[in-house]
């Protein structure tokens, strides 16, 4: 590893550091950063030299970076003008300094963890155009909780899908940009994704993810909708162990119609059998009123995922119309051994009580209705 010493001595001497083209001070032993609210005191600084900016030539001076936690800086709220007089937001200084300046030099980047600050859809699209391959993918938990929808600060969105099943990528051959053929997408190599829990501009981004992602392990992600999942093609991430979503039930669940979309949701959360942790009304994720998701009912077609034998959470918080019956608390006791946690809410008080008295009698399953 790098030592703090080195690191200490090249920001000592900051203006070579800021403006070094001859890569004097490349940090080649660094694989992993993780840059958490950090805070530079720059004296006298040029223009273009904020905390933003010079965390983004640190990162760029790690070229064999493999994974990069990026917590943002005391900075980032505030703005600075660009040259046109227009307010440019100091997280665009990080990315745009960091990644967004040819040539590429980050050959073995394969995570990325921006849990806590903004990124625009269409830099996280540009940053995504030029890796090899994606793992681990992280983006802004936070990103809607000081910023209203309507403003252009999406979260991952249409541009960053598109690049995520692209086959093609951008590479540096003889200083000039070129598009090349793939070895493997994106999305045939990533193992984890967490992102835009709030849910905005969310329309089939999950069952694009769950249809074109087949490594896949942990998801979670803003909603995705019963219709969009019965249009939908079949889902290709069964290595799942954990999902953490909306299930919207946008569907009438009395109707035959509507039992047969059940059915079919139920079919396809039924073959992720690796499956540990199943959050079907992920906190947070709904900003359209009302939450349901489906009834975990036989009725419904529960016994479609009867081998999710793996299973040792279910969770479908926040949803009051949830309908389960004594009889589908038997099943689900039954059916899934390895059950150890069950969270959520119900309609009814007295057959709570019943399905309470079906859940103690497995003595290790803890419960919260």
């Amino acid at each position: 590893m790098t030592s703090r010493k080195h690191l200490q001595e090249s920001w000592r001497h900051s203006s070579g550091f800021l403006n070094d083209d001859a890569n004097k001070y490349a940090f080649t032993n660094i694989s992993t950063l993780k840059l958490h609210k950090l805070k530079l005191n720059i004296t006298n600084p040029p223009h273009s030299h904020t905390v933003s900016y010079c965390l983004g030539v640190l990162t760029r001076r790690c070229p064999e970076l493999q994974s990069l936690k990026y917590y943002g800086c005391d900075e980032d709220d505030d703005g600075v003008d660009d040259i046109g007089g227009n307010k440019l937001p100091l997280y665009d200084r990080f990315y745009r300094t960091a990644f967004l300046q040819q040539p590429w030099v980050f050959k073995r980047l394969s995570s990325l963890f921006f849990p806590a600050t903004y990124i625009k859809d269409e830099d996280m699209a540009a940053i995504l155009r030029q890796m090899t391959m994606l793992k681990q993918l992280t983006i802004s938990e936070l990103l809607f909780i000081f910023s209203d929808p309507a403003d252009d600060l999406d979260d991952f969105g249409q541009l960053s899908i598109r690049e995520l099943l692209a086959d093609k990528q951008m590479t540096l051959k003889n200083g000039h940009m070129v598009q090349e053929t793939r070895f493997r997408r994106l999305c045939e190599t990533i193992e984890e994704i967490t992102f835009d829990v709030y849910g905005f501009k969310a329309d089939g981004i999950m069952q694009t993810i769950l249809s074109n992602c087949p490594c896949l392990k942990r998801l979670t992600g803003p909603r995705i909708t019963v219709t969009e999942i019965v249009n939908g093609a079949e889902w290709v991430s069964t290595e799942l162990t954990d999902l953490n979503i909306y299930l919207k039930a946008d569907v009438d669940q009395e109707t035959p119609e509507g039992m047969e979309k059940q059915r079919i949701v139920f079919r396809q959360l039924g073959k992720l059998t690796r499956l540990r942790s199943l959050d079907l009304v992920a906190q947070r994720c709904n900003t359209d009123g009302r939450t349901q998701t489906l009834d975990l009912t036989l009725r419904a077609s529960l016994d479609e995922q009867a081998n999710l034998k793996n299973l040792e959470k279910l969770a479908f918080k926040s949803d009051a119309s949830q309908r389960m019956q004594l009889e589908d608390a038997t099943w689900i006791v039954n059916n899934w051994p390895k059950l150890k946690e069950l969270q959520g809410s119900m309609n009814n008080s007295v057959v709570c009580d019943s399905i309470v008295a079906v859940l103690r009698s497995r003595g290790s399953l803890s419960f919260r209705l």
